[in-house]
């Protein structure tokens, strides 16, 4: 990836990117599937970042010397946060000799467990007996005294816990923007730049970010801003999807559909004209994107064609 790529999606991760840059990004993003998984590294690399003050705006050199300062003088870091923050200071260019010594000999001060996904999903059981799932693209970081004193782990991405019961010892669940609490129970969290979101499926959980702490039950859902500011929401039919891979509508507005589809099959789907009134309830397990596109086509009178950026639909 060279560096101009690197430029652009970070652009668009700070909302700066101009739309010449856009379809330029579309355009590298469409060539090959391994530009996919590269742009999804450095988007977790920027998420990883936006706790950690000073590295918001990483783009200098000058940055990456305060950085190393800040390592030098502080033996007690996250190192497993940092080193990816510091991720993004080496993809522009400035060389890894420093960090790859300094970060191995500080590593023995913070052990941890790692487990990341690429385009695969990943299933993992802690030494707790937790069960997590890992969607593509995701992250999970676990303290090796995991258990013994506490049962805190770090999510980037998206999971779902199925959480063993320890009244003694409550489940953490840490993202940029919320703390998770629980001590038995199942539930789904998706992290983004902008959001954190959290839908129950069974028991109780503490959801709090810096506004106040909610409790959820089952079928409920809140929302974590970038600022950490918490609200409830409106628990999505659709939020196990990626997991099982079926996906229900109920009388759901085609906008709504357009979107769901997108995030599920993660390929940008376009509508020509106005779709408004149209409403879908319809059931799709595990079929393909075409599939799903030739149902709606055939019940709302539509056609669709497959572009190089993704697909389009429009009426007949």
């Amino acid at each position: 990836m060279n560096e101009e790529i690197v430029q652009l999606i970070i652009a668009e991760l700070k909302h700066s990117i101009s739309e010449a840059d856009r379809i330029k990004l579309n355009s590298w993003l469409e060539e090959k599937n391994t530009h996919k998984t590269e742009y999804e590294k450095v988007r977790a690399a920027w998420n990883q970042t936006s706790n950690i003050e000073h590295l918001i705006n990483i783009d200098t050199k000058k940055d990456w010397i305060q950085v190393k300062d800040r390592m030098r003088s502080n033996r007690n870091l996250n190192w497993g946060r940092w080193t990816i923050a510091a991720s993004i200071a080496l993809i522009f260019g400035v060389s890894s000799t420093y960090y790859y010594s300094t970060s191995k000999e500080n590593t023995s001060t913070v052990s941890l467990t790692e487990y990341s996904t690429g385009q695969k999903q990943k299933t993992v059981t802690l030494e707790d007996g937790t069960e997590v799932i890992l969607n593509s693209n995701s992250n999970l970081e676990i303290h090796n005294d995991f258990g013994k004193k506490s049962r805190t782990v770090e999510l980037t991405g998206e999971a779902f816990f199925e959480v063993a019961k320890n009244p003694d010892l409550p489940f953490v669940v840490i993202t940029s923007n919320s703390t998770t609490k629980v001590l038995g129970t199942a539930f789904n969290i998706k992290t983004s730049l902008q959001s954190t979101t959290i839908q129950v499926e069974h028991g109780k959980v503490s959801f709090s970010g810096s506004n106040k702490n909610l409790i959820l039950e089952k079928e409920m859902s809140a929302q974590s801003d970038n600022k950490g500011l918490i609200s409830i929401i409106q628990p999505d039919l659709n939020r196990g999807a990626w997991r099982t891979g079926i996906l229900k509508f109920g009388d759901e507005p085609m906008s709504n559909v357009i979107k769901t589809l997108q995030d599920y099959y993660n390929v940008p789907i376009s509508a020509e004209g106005n779709l408004s009134d149209y409403r879908l309830t319809a059931t799709f397990d595990n079929i393909k994107i075409e599939q799903a596109l030739d149902e709606i086509s055939l019940i709302h009178q539509l056609t669709y064609q497959k572009t190089a950026f993704g697909f389009h639909i429009k009426k007949k």
